[in-house]
C-alpha cells in the first residue's frame, strides 16, 4: 500500500513538472511562431519584387560576375530588363553591376603593374639559375643568350653526331635523385622508388601556393584588362539614361549620371599635397569608424587649405557622428556657401536639420540641392520632409517616350509612333534645327524667341495634342511655370546644359514652383485645374 502511494506521488510530481515545463516553454513557442510568421511574411514581400525564377537568374548573374565572366552575367541582367521594362529593380541591378565593373577595370592597370614585376623577377631568377650556361656535345660552353637555337634544343643536327658517352652521362644525370636545393616540380608530392609519397617542405608549399595565387590573380586581372574602359563606360551610361527616361525610382542610375557626366573635375585639386595627405588619412580613419581620430586630420587639412570643400563635408560628418551636430551644421552651411552649385553640402545640411525637427529649414535646404542638380534621391527626401508637416508632395513626374531633343546629330535614338503626342515633340526639331546649338540654347534668329529647344518642342506638343494629355503641364503653362515643370520635375541628364543655365537665372521662380507642387491640392488652384481638365467623353446613345 505504501509503495502504491509513493508511486502515485511520483506520477503526480512528474505530471506537475511536465506542466511547469510546458508553461515555461509556451512563451518560447509563441516567440518562435512569431518569428516564423515574420519570415513567411518577409518571403511574401520579397516575392512581390522578385519571383523564384528571377531570383535564380540574379544568382546566376552574380556567380558569373564573381567568376569574372562579366559579359555572361551582364547578358542575364539585360534580359531581365527587357522582360520587365517597368520594374526599376532590374534596371538598378544592371547599372550597379556595371559600375562595379568599371571600378575594377580602372584599378586593374595599377595592380597589374605592381604584380607583374614580381612574376617577371621570379621567371628571370629561375632562368638564370638553370640556363646560365650550356654544355654541348662538342665540349664548348656557350653563355645563355649567345646561341638561342642551340641552347633551346631546336638544333637537331647535334643529335646525329652524339656519341655513347654523352648519352650515358645524360642517363646518369636523369637517374640521379634530385635534392631539395635543385629540384623543380609541378606536383605537390614526390614519388619515391618504393612508391611512397614524400610531402613537400613548408617553405616549398608556401612558395607553391604563393605562385599559384599570383598566377590566378594575374589571369583575373588580364581578363579584366581586355575589357576596353571607354566603350564599356559608354554602354553603362546608355543604360543609366534609359532607366531614368522610363522610370523614376532609379536613384543609382540618376546618381551615376551626375557622377560621370557632371562631377568630372576635382574642385579641391589646387590644395597642397600636405593638405591632401591629411585628408586621405582622415578618410581612412572615418571609414574605419574612428571619427575622433579622423576629425583632427581633417582639421589639419583645412588649416593648410581653408577652402577644401570635401574636407569641410567630411569634418562635418565626423562631428555629426561624435554628436557635435551644431558644429557639423555650421560646417555644412559654410561648405554650401563656398560652393553653392554643388548639392552635397545642401543635402547634408537638410538631413541634419531634419533630425533636429526643423522641417521647413530642411525642406528649403534640399530644394537648394535640387536647384544644383535634380537627382532623384533629393525628391524622395523632400517628400519625406514635407509629410512631417502634415502636407504632401507630388512631383508630377511622367515617363518620357523619347530622349530630349539635341542638334548634335540628325538621327533619333528612339523613333516615336506618329499617333503619340510625342511625335509632335520630335517633329519640332525639324522646324528649328539650325536655330539652336548642341546644348539646346537658341542662336540669334528671326523665327523663334524661345531660349531653350526643350521649351519650343514642349509648347508645340501641347498646341498640337489632345487636352487629355499633359493636364499638369497645361496648368503650369497657364500659371507661367511650364519651364520649371519641364526642367525640374521632368529633368533628364540630356537636358543638363539647358537646366544649368535655367536654374542659375531662375532660382526664385523654381522655389515658387515648389510652393505650387506642395500646395497643388489646395482649393486656390481649383480654377486652373478645372480649366485644363479634359472634356468629358460623350456617352454612347
Amino acid at each position: 500500500m505504501a509503495k502504491a502511494i509513493m508511486d502515485d506521488q511520483k506520477i503526480s510530481c512528474k505530471k506537475q513538472r511536465d506542466r511547469i515545463f510546458i508553461y515555461r516553454l509556451f512563451p518560447l513557442f509563441i516567440v518562435l511562431l512569431g518569428l516564423n510568421c515574420a519570415q513567411i511574411h518577409a518571403q511574401k514581400v520579397v516575392d512581390k519584387v522578385v519571383n523564384n525564377e528571377q531570383r535564380r537568374k540574379l544568382e546566376k548573374a552574380k556567380k558569373f560576375y564573381n567568376e569574372h565572366r562579366i559579359f555572361e552575367g551582364e547578358k542575364i541582367l539585360k534580359e531581365l530588363v527587357r522582360e520587365n521594362p517597368g520594374d526599376p529593380y532590374f534596371h538598378e541591378a544592371l547599372v550597379q553591376m556595371q559600375r562595379q565593373v568599371l571600378e575594377r577595370i580602372a584599378a586593374t592597370s595599377d595592380e597589374l603593374k605592381s604584380l607583374q614585376p614580381q612574376q617577371e623577377m621570379k621567371d628571370t631568377s629561375e632562368a638564370d639559375a638553370s640556363d646560365e650556361e650550356v654544355n654541348h656535345n662538342d665540349g664548348t660552353i656557350i653563355p645563355r643568350g649567345k646561341d638561342p637555337v642551340k641552347w633551346s634544343g631546336l638544333n637537331r643536327s647535334d643529335d646525329q653526331s652524339s656519341d655513347e658517352k654523352p648519352r650515358k652521362r645524360r642517363k646518369e644525370v636523369e637517374e640521379t635523385e634530385p635534392t631539395d636545393a635543385t629540384v623543380t616540380i609541378d606536383s605537390s608530392i614526390l614519388r619515391q622508388p618504393d612508391g611512397e609519397e614524400k610531402q613537400l617542405s613548408w617553405s616549398q608549399k608556401e612558395e607553391k601556393m604563393r605562385v599559384q595565387a599570383l598566377s590566378k590573380r594575374l589571369k583575373e586581372l588580364a581578363d579584366l584588362a581586355m575589357i576596353p574602359y571607354e566603350p564599356y563606360k559608354h554602354d553603362f551610361i546608355q543604360n543609366c539614361r534609359l532607366a531614368t527616361l522610363k522610370l523614376f525610382n532609379v536613384d543609382s542610375a540618376s546618381a551615376y549620371l551626375r557622377q560621370f557626366m557632371v562631377d568630372t573635375s576635382d574642385q579641391d585639386y589646387p590644395a597642397p599635397d600636405e593638405a591632401k595627405n591629411f585628408y586621405e588619412q582622415g578618410l581612412e580613419e572615418l571609414a574605419g569608424a574612428n571619427p575622433s581620430l579622423a576629425a583632427p586630420l581633417f582639421e589639419k587639412a583645412l588649416a593648410i587649405y581653408p577652402t577644401h570643400y570635401m574636407g569641410m563635408l567630411k569634418l562635418g560628418d565626423a562631428y555629426y557622428i561624435m554628436n557635435r551636430d551644431t558644429a557639423a551644421i555650421r560646417l555644412y552651411k559654410k561648405a554650401s556657401e563656398l560652393n553653392p552649385i554643388r548639392p552635397e553640402a545642401w543635402e547634408k545640411l537638410s538631413m541634419s536639420l531634419y533630425q533636429r525637427g526643423m522641417y521647413e529649414e530642411a525642406a528649403a535646404s534640399i530644394i537648394e540641392a535640387i536647384i544644383a542638380y535634380p537627382q532623384q534621391h533629393y525628391f524622395t527626401i523632400l517628400k519625406r520632409i514635407v509629410q512631417k508637416t502634415a502636407a504632401d508632395f507630388n512631383l508630377q513626374w511622367i515617363p518620357r517616350e523619347v530622349y530630349p531633343l539635341t542638334t548634335a546629330h540628325v538621327w533619333e535614338e528612339i523613333i516615336v509612333d506618329d499617333k503619340s503626342p510625342w511625335w509632335h515633340y520630335q517633329a519640332a526639331k525639324q522646324d528649328v534645327y539650325s536655330y539652336f546649338d548642341t546644348l539646346g540654347m537658341v542662336r540669334p534668329n528671326d523665327k523663334t524667341k524661345e531660349k531653350y529647344l526643350e521649351m519650343y518642342a514642349w509648347k508645340k506638343m501641347l498646341n498640337n495634342s489632345s487636352r487629355k494629355h499633359f493636364q499638369f503641364a497645361r496648368a503650369m503653362d497657364k500659371l507661367g511655370y511650364l519651364d520649371c515643370y519641364v526642367f525640374v520635375s521632368l529633368f533628364h541628364q540630356d537636358l543638363y546644359g539647358q537646366f544649368a543655365d535655367f536654374s542659375v537665372n531662375n532660382m526664385a521662380r523654381i522655389k515658387e514652383y515648389f510652393f505650387i507642387l506642395i500646395n497643388w491640392e489646395d482649393k486656390r488652384f481649383d480654377k486652373v485645374r478645372k480649366a485644363v481638365a479634359p472634356p468629358p467623353e460623350s456617352k454612347p446613345k
